[in-house]
């Protein structure tokens, strides 16, 4: 019953503080677990400080600082495991600072586990246990708080993920591009170095990985960024008509071509111009396209007049395109010159702590779509965590 209720309380989406002190109230009420104490690391001093205690004055808490190692505090964040202490009148490393127990009256366990997001130790939460309990009950009960601190951990790094300054603009923090795991801040200084340019950047990475909107990302930051984005996804369509979208026709090009029709070249002309699932172009389109990618200038379907064009190339594909190379699927010099700037965008499963901000973003989209207040509880989020996502951010977005 404590589990489930400090479960919904971490759902709840309040303030950090206020949500804290109420797990720990329900430690309190529930197990009899006092006094606790959810301490973390300061960034600025290097120093442990109390960050939300139940039970404790201002002044009490403003007391509770330790240096890393130093009491029991400092030392299970040093180590990065649980340590429970029976019977703190016999423990030496304890320091009784924030506020003096009376150790004299009656047994006191001190349980206190540490706080991490992912493998890095952030935090120690702990409590007393007053009474004189068995050892293999303080030990059941320190197993439980470790769980606890599970939880806080996870909810700690989702709103220092939320509440840091995005890589990008904000306008520009998609969907797609939202996170701040290593592989995401990878891409995102790749980005900022190749968007402003003019290269022809080729998105390599699984269905589902957000690779149009970081095409759309790369127009926002880019010089062409007052041009239009224009996408084409080659997959589809099928040859006849790939042609005909991506380069025009006049008219009586072929049945059913009442009027001249301009192209996404043309439509892009001063912008971006999206390819997307560039593998799937069949080989008669690819000359052309090629020809474009060499000289900016093509020939609209049944017509004689040059169109030229300026355009920025940014294309993007699932499949192994060196092996298509190798079995004459796909042209060698096309291969090249869209494989200016490769960019590889990270499959879900590779985004180590992504997980939770996008779903707090996606849910937050879709309360507002629909008019709901859904929340996620740590649990749930635990088992979306475990599942390993092969549609990637697209599936995340639909299973929500």
């Amino acid at each position: 019953m404590a589990l489930y209720e400090i479960s919904k309380e971490l759902a709840t989406g309040r303030g950090m503080e206020p949500m804290i002190a109420r797990v720990l109230s329900l430690l309190d009420a529930r197990l009899g677990l006092r006094h606790g104490m959810l301490v973390l690391l300061d960034p600025q001093t290097r120093e442990l400080v109390i960050e939300v205690a139940h039970g404790l004055t201002e002044a009490e808490r403003v007391r509770g600082r330790y240096a890393i190692g130093e009491g029991i505090t400092g030392a299970v964040f040093q180590q990065g495991a649980p340590l429970l202490v029976p019977d703190l009148a016999k423990e030496p490393r304890f320091l009784n600072r924030s506020f003096q127990r009376d150790l004299a009256e009656t047994v006191l366990a001190m349980l206190a586990v540490p706080v991490k997001i992912n493998d890095e130790t952030v935090g120690v939460l702990s409590v007393d246990q007053a009474g004189d309990v068995p050892r293999a009950a303080l030990e059941q009960r320190l197993q439980f708080l470790t769980v606890i601190a599970t939880l806080i951990g996870q909810v700690i790094r989702v709103r220092k993920i939320v509440t840091a300054t995005p890589p990008l603009d904000p306008g520009h923090a998609l969907a797609g591009l939202i996170g701040d795991s290593q592989a995401v801040r990878q891409l995102f200084e790749v980005v900022r170095r190749v968007a402003p340019s003019r290269a022809t950047v080729l998105l390599r990475g699984e269905s589902g990985t957000g690779k149009e909107l970081l095409a759309r990302t790369i127009h926002a930051l880019s010089q062409s960024k007052d041009g239009r984005f224009v996408a084409v996804h080659c997959a589809a369509l099928p040859s006849t008509l790939l042609e005909s979208e991506l380069f025009g026709h006049e008219r009586g090009a072929f049945t059913g071509a009442v009027s001249r029709r301009q192209g996404r070249f043309e439509l892009a002309d001063g912008g971006t111009l999206f390819l997307d699932e560039v593998g799937d172009i069949p080989l008669s389109v690819q000359t052309k396209l090629l020809r474009v990618l060499q000289e900016g200038e093509f020939e609209r379907v049944g017509g004689q007049t040059t169109v030229r064009v300026d355009v920025r190339i940014v294309a993007a594909t699932h499949r192994a395109l060196e092996e298509m190379v190798r079995q004459g699927g796909f042209r060698e010099d096309l291969y090249y010159r869209l494989n200016v700037v490769p960019v590889k965008v990270p499959a879900l499963r590779e985004r180590d702590g992504d997980l939770p901000l996008l779903v707090d973003y996606f849910v937050a989209r879709l309360n507002r779509e629909h008019g709901k207040s859904v929340s996620v509880s740590p649990g749930a989020m635990m088992m979306l965590a475990a599942y390993h996502w092969p549609g990637n951010v697209r599936e995340l977005e639909h299973c929500l």
